[in-house]
């Protein structure tokens, strides 16, 4: 999915310096990421290609002489639940602990439910 942000300062003296930053560092343009000054006033972040490292907090700074404002908006990327360990079968003696374990990721995190489902007994048995 792709996203553009996009900063317009309503008043100010020129000359203003535009700029992004992402929790606080610098933005210089990448492969998925482009910034775009439309004119002395307006600026763009474009993300190509919405990726789950792209969250964070986004800050358009812009400053002439007289004052520098900020304006910071967070960016959360939703990621679907995959498994990192996915829950086996076990088999265990009667009477002896049994030990099951599952581990999924995602954004927000996912709730692990476990659900007991006891096999169907053939009839006329």
């Amino acid at each position: 999915m792709r996203t553009t942000v996009t900063c317009d300062v309503q008043m100010g003296d020129p000359p203003l310096t535009l700029l992004w930053l992402r929790d606080e560092h610098v933005l210089a343009p990448t492969a998925d990421l482009q910034l775009s000054q439309h004119d002395s006033f307006s600026t763009s972040l474009v993300l190509a290609h919405v990726r789950p490292h792209h969250a964070g907090n986004y800050t358009c700074v812009a400053r002439n002489e007289a004052r520098e404002v900020r304006y910071t908006a967070e960016l959360l990327v939703r990621v679907p639940p995959r498994w990192v360990l996915e829950p086996l079968d076990v088999s265990v003696t009667r009477g002896e602990d049994a030990y099951l374990t599952c581990l999924a990721t995602g954004f927000p995190e996912p709730t692990v439910t476990w659900r007991r489902t006891r096999p169907e007994t053939p009839r006329g048995i």
